[in-house]
């Protein structure tokens, strides 16, 4: 599935679904899109992503983007979240 689609079925169902707030979707949105760029920059299936992809993407946003612990936890958080989904789960609250 294309980038921009993914992202789009992700954010709707955010606020649709999992009654999110524009505020956490739109937060939500862009942590996506960083982590969606890093895989295609990196030439990796999103089926190939393990924890320790998730764990260099992390490393890489805090070295790259200066990103402190809070701003890595809602990292954590969206990834979380769109994982879930993906894999047909609710996420968690």
């Amino acid at each position: 599935m294309e980038k921009s689609e993914l992202l789009k079925k992700f954010c709707s169902r955010l606020v649709a679904i999992e009654r999110r707030s524009v505020l956490t979707k739109e937060c939500y949105r862009f942590e996506i899109k960083k982590f969606l760029d890093f895989i295609e920059e990196k030439k990796t299936a999103l089926g190939d992503v393990d924890p320790a992809f998730l764990s260099a993407y992390l490393a890489a946003r805090k070295s790259a983007d200066k990103i402190d612990s809070r701003s890595a936890a809602k990292a954590i958080s969206a990834l979380r979240s769109f994982f879930q989904i993906r894999n047909g789960r609710k996420a968690c609250k």
